[in-house]
């Protein structure tokens, strides 16, 4: 995963943003902020295929996910987005970590 440096900026549409937009743009996108019912569809994975933004700018935030999707969801989006947040929580996933937090952090620190 990147490491945040202090003169780096952060945009948080938490969506998709036009390509015009992009360059230059921001250091650091967040890109997707949804549910993972959400996030999984064609329709949704065909929208955030327009996104101007390679792993290195990208964030994605998805909460929601079923607990023993978790692994698999970080596995997979790690490679995808420099700056990732996976939650098994449904409510309040901006004020706690939810159960998943511990799996979470064991996935990203693998190698």
């Amino acid at each position: 995963m990147c490491a945040l440096t202090t003169d780096q900026t952060i945009h948080n549409p938490g969506t998709a943003v036009n390509a015009a937009l992009g360059n230059p743009g921001p250091d650091i996108t967040v890109v997707v902020e949804t549910s993972f019912e959400h996030f999984i569809t064609k329709e949704y994975q065909d929208w955030l295929a327009t996104s101007p933004y390679g792993r290195s700018r990208a964030a994605y935030m998805v909460h929601s996910v079923p607990e023993g999707e978790v692994k698999r969801l970080t596995l997979s989006l790690r490679e995808r987005a420099g700056y990732l947040f996976v939650t098994s929580a449904s409510t309040g996933f901006y004020e706690s970590f939810g159960s998943s937090w511990t799996g979470f952090v064991d996935t990203i620190a693998q190698t």
